[in-house]
């Protein structure tokens, strides 16, 4: 055996460590492009999956906004329905007033020349009754507002308008001090 030469040895286990760390590395590139590999296959899945939520989305919206059209255009419809039957119901009413208008003009044409007809004696009654409520209703009235102008005037001065029963037994001194 040859001697040992410490260099040579060291060279020898420089160049072990050397091809270790070499085929470490050699297999951490590998592991690395792996998992590389799966990092990108899992991005285009998730890229997959985004176009998909994204065309549903977009076919729900769609289908929303159809919806939406739809509807407007129904509403649409009836407001244009509505307007037509208003429209053709107020010419309906205008020719009625009309129709009738003419009717009412002739029958006061007719009725013109006629001599007025004098109440029934009921009626004559019954309109004396009413004038007569109506001409006590306004002395009433009268009365009401000289009393109330009355109280007002007592407030001012200080004075408390006197009760009914007040009233009452100054009405009895003044009957029994004129007997």
């Amino acid at each position: 055996m040859k001697p040992s030469d410490p260099i040579a040895e060291q060279l020898d286990a420089l160049k072990i460590e050397d091809d270790l760390f070499v085929e470490r590395l050699r297999l951490d590139k590998s592991n690395l492009e792996k998992m590389i590999a799966s990092r990108n296959a899992d991005i285009e899945d998730l890229k997959a999956q985004i176009a998909r939520d994204e065309g549903a989305e977009l076919r729900r919206i769609k289908a929303e906004m159809e919806t939406m059209r739809r509807a407007h255009a129904d509403l649409l419809y009836i407001y244009h329905f509505s307007l037509d039957m208003a429209g053709k119901q107020r010419r309906e009413l205008q020719d009625e007033v009309e129709r009738l208008t003419e009717e009412l003009g002739v029958a006061k044409a007719v009725q013109a020349p006629q001599a007025p007809q004098a109440p029934p004696a009921s009626d004559a009654l019954c309109w004396l009754k009413l004038r007569r409520v109506q001409e006590k209703n306004e002395e009433l009235k009268k009365e009401l507002e000289a009393a109330m102008v009355e109280i007002k005037e007592l407030k001012l001065r200080g004075k408390e308008p006197k009760s009914d029963v007040e009233e009452e037994d100054d009405w009895k001194e003044s009957s029994t001090s004129l007997e």
